[in-house]
């Protein structure tokens, strides 16, 4: 991963599918729930997507993913 002072710190990494959502919780309690679907992908030599900008105090606590179920 190509880490620079741009792209900050790596929070955490999981291994997800297209019918999952993933979590965001911060350490002051906000939380951002996102489709896979819905953050683009990208090529091997690029950093990154921003799924969450957080406060110079705040930071991201957990993240998590979800399964969605079929109706």
């Amino acid at each position: 991963m190509k880490v620079t002072e741009k792209t900050g710190e790596v929070v955490g990494i999981k291994v997800v599918t297209p019918d999952q959502e993933l979590l965001l919780i911060t350490t002051e309690g906000i939380v951002i729930r996102t489709s896979i679907d819905d953050i683009g992908l990208r090529g091997r030599n690029t950093q990154g997507v921003i799924l969450m900008k957080t406060k110079e105090d705040d930071r991201v606590a957990a993240l998590a993913t979800v399964t969605l179920r079929g109706e």
